[in-house]
């Protein structure tokens, strides 16, 4: 549920408890209000008995006293019942049952006394207390409709107000998180939610300086160490001589010596490489180009077929048919490269690795399947991460050359072209490393 909802639910949630609580106390005084004043009609009619009673007794009329009940009992519905008693003889008006509230009144004169007693309707009583609650709800329900009508405005204005900076917030370190550092936060107030805007956006900015001064150094130094990292790759090419080794122990050992320095040197460019890479798809953009996965995928396959060979590794490619899809043709020749590249350092020689393309409807499948020792089940997703090394039989890290960041480059091209990669695996009979990608992926 998002902060917006929540906030409007809680606002109205409290104008309708407020307006609840409101409510109910206004009618339980509106009942209040009506029983006091039924209860002073009552004595206002008892008073106006005892006193035409008492003039009926001074007057010795009766028939004033009965003729003045009659007319109350008429002109006052709730006034059931009355009887008269004097001089040992009752007379009695209306019903005569229980169900009712009596009032007795006593008038006396030098001539005699009498008793007069009342009897109200308890259900008339009840009704007119019922009667002026009715109302009252009445006028509650709309008022509290037209509270509830404002509230609900009010606390939409509300989390627009409150919700609108955070949500321009998140979606700005969504672009961050996908390595737009030009994204940022207009201010809206000065409040604190603006101070928070701008604090971000100075947040930004810094990030913005440190990660162009860190693709300058990168840059910097992958140049300036492959300048020399290349000359002595040269040199030590140059120096090579497989056939001096064949008469001269003294000179086999040199060669031994070479190749060693050779194979260290080599590791050290494909490090840089594998770095700068990994720096490359955290900055630059996709550039989608209508582009053949089978040729790239050849491409590599001739670049590291001397490799291959030299470890006693067998390269199988795809086949000479041609598959189209729209993607980033560098970053595809990156996840093959490192794919393939793992595949043969993985493989023991005398093993192989076959490289398959298939389209399936709307994606391309790529695999690569190797013979080598294979992947732990525990390992499947952590070969993925940056770094890492798988672990062998023995319980240690494979001691394989490398920077252990080739799945990680290929992981997150695959991610970046909205594909999966993932790996079936069983130890001791080898791997095939899948690779979905969509047919269609736009800048």
């Amino acid at each position: 549920m998002s902060l917006r909802t929540r906030m409007m639910l809680l606002v109205n949630g409290l104008s309708l408890l407020l307006i609840l609580v409101v409510a109910a106390a206004m009618i339980l005084l509106a009942g209040a209000r009506a029983r006091t004043e039924a209860d002073a009609r009552v004595t206002e009619l008892g008073r106006g008995v005892a006193r035409i009673a008492q003039e009926s007794l001074l007057a010795g009329d009766d028939l004033l006293l009965f003729g003045y009940l009659k007319f109350l009992m008429k002109d006052n519905p709730e006034l059931e019942a009355a009887s008269v008693e004097r001089a040992g003889h009752t007379t009695r008006f209306g019903r005569t049952d229980d169900d009712l509230l009596f009032k007795d009144l006593i008038a006396t004169s030098k001539s005699g006394s009498s008793r007069v007693r009342l009897g109200f309707s308890r259900k008339a009583l009840h009704e007119r207390v019922r009667k002026a609650q009715g109302e009252l709800v009445g006028w509650i329900l709309g008022v509290a409709a037209l509270a509830l009508m404002l509230g609900a405005a009010g606390s939409l204005w509300l989390s627009r107000l409150l919700s609108g900076p955070i949500a321009a917030l998140s979606a700005a370190a969504d672009e961050i998180g996908k390595g737009n550092l030009d994204a940022s936060v207009e201010p809206r107030s000065r409040d604190e939610l603006g101070n928070l805007a701008e604090k971000f956006n100075l947040m930004v900015s810094r990030l913005r300086e440190h990660m162009r001064f860190k693709e300058e150094l990168l840059s910097t130094l992958s140049h300036e160490l492959n300048t020399p990292l290349g000359g002595l790759k040269g040199c030590i090419e140059y120096l090579q001589d497989p056939g001096a080794a064949a008469h001269d122990p003294a000179e086999a050992e040199k060669q031994d010596a070479y190749r060693t320095m050779l194979d260290t040197v080599r590791q050290m460019q494909t490090s840089m490489e594998n770095a700068l890479s990994l720096f490359k798809l955290n900055t630059q953009p996709l550039s989608p180009t209508h582009c053949s996965l089978s040729t790239v995928v050849g491409d590599v396959l001739r670049l590291l077929g001397p490799t291959a060979r030299s470890n006693g590794v067998e390269l199988h490619g795809p086949g000479e048919d041609k598959v189209f899809l729209t993607a980033d043709r560098e970053m595809l020749r990156r996840i093959a490269i490192n794919l393939v590249s793992n595949a043969v350092k993985y493989t023991p020689p005398g093993g192989s690795v076959r490289v398959r393309i298939l389209e399936l409807g709307g994606r391309v499948h790529l695999s690569v399947a190797d013979t080598g020792p294979g992947v732990r089940d525990e390992d499947r997703e952590k070969i993925f991460t940056r770094f890492y090394r798988s672990v062998g039989t023995d319980g240690r890290a494979r001691r394989i050359p490398g920077s252990g960041l080739g799945l990680a480059i290929a992981k997150q091209a695959v991610d970046l072209h909205g594909g999966k990669i993932w790996v079936d695996s069983k130890v001791g009979k080898g791997s095939i490393f899948h690779v979905m990608l969509p047919k269609e992926k736009k800048p």
